[in-house]
């Protein structure tokens, strides 16, 4: 079964709004020696994306202090896994 594009991404105008978004949300990693992790408002933005736009079980999963894995999954076949990071260096 194939996952419908979600109306937000059908054109290119929206990939670049979408990107626009995530690129103005800090999700920052300090060079400092306790190495500070802000990947928590990024994580919760793709999240919400997903839910509204898609049919995928998403879900959150606590790292450590400010990080995070997100976890998307649907009920179909074929599976899907997507990987990918959202922090950045600053």
């Amino acid at each position: 079964m194939r996952l419908e594009i979600p109306r937000m991404i059908q054109n290119p105008a929206d990939v670049v709004g979408l990107t626009q978004n995530l690129v103005r949300i800090p999700s920052y990693v300090e060079s400092s020696e306790r190495g500070k992790m802000n990947e928590r408002m990024v994580t919760e933005y793709v999240a919400q994306f997903l839910k509204e736009h898609t049919n995928l079980t998403v879900r959150r999963q606590h790292v450590q202090d400010g990080r995070y894995n997100l976890i998307a999954a649907n009920t179909d076949s074929p599976k899907l896994m997507l990987i990918g990071h959202t922090d950045t260096v600053k």
